[in-house]
């Protein structure tokens, strides 16, 4: 056990192969489309209007990257007293560590899931299959020992 009192303090993230870095990159890169786009329509039709469209999609664009980039990430904690699951930020699931059970469905796309009566969360679902499986099989250790202990 931590000095913490967690047996488990787990941060799930989605791999994410575009960098900040790349992200600003694609945005110059959309940016100098959209203005040469822009400039075509104005120097062939002489709208100007367009620029404001292209801006908008420019913005929509950008903004369902971020968002795509903020989404995902996950909490597990196990403490004797309680499963603890955050996403952003924000506690999603809390439930007595006694009563916590893992499932882990079988079928080809396995679901690892936190029970406790008849309530269910759906957790992990960034991991890939062998991870999944490995993470709940650390999760069920973190509960069993936590049981023990608390």
């Amino acid at each position: 056990m931590s000095s913490t009192g967690l047996y488990l303090d787990a941060e799930l993230r989605p791999n994410r192969s575009l960098s900040p870095r790349g992200l600003a990159r694609l945005a110059l890169f959309a940016a100098a489309c959209f203005a040469l786009l822009g400039l075509f329509v104005f120097a062939l039709h002489g709208v100007l209007v367009v620029h404001l469209y292209l801006l908008l999609a420019l913005s929509g664009l950008l903004a369902g990257f971020q968002l795509f980039r903020a989404g995902g990430a996950e909490t597990v904690r196990v403490s004797a007293d309680e499963v603890t699951v955050e996403r952003r930020r924000r506690v999603v699931w809390r439930s007595p560590t006694a009563f916590t059970r893992v499932e882990l469905s079988d079928g080809r796309d396995e679901v690892l899931t936190l029970a406790l009566s008849d309530r269910r969360l759906t957790i992990a679902g960034a991991l890939g299959p062998e991870n999944r499986r490995a993470f709940a099989r650390e999760l069920e250790d973190a509960i069993a020992r936590a049981r023990r202990r608390g």
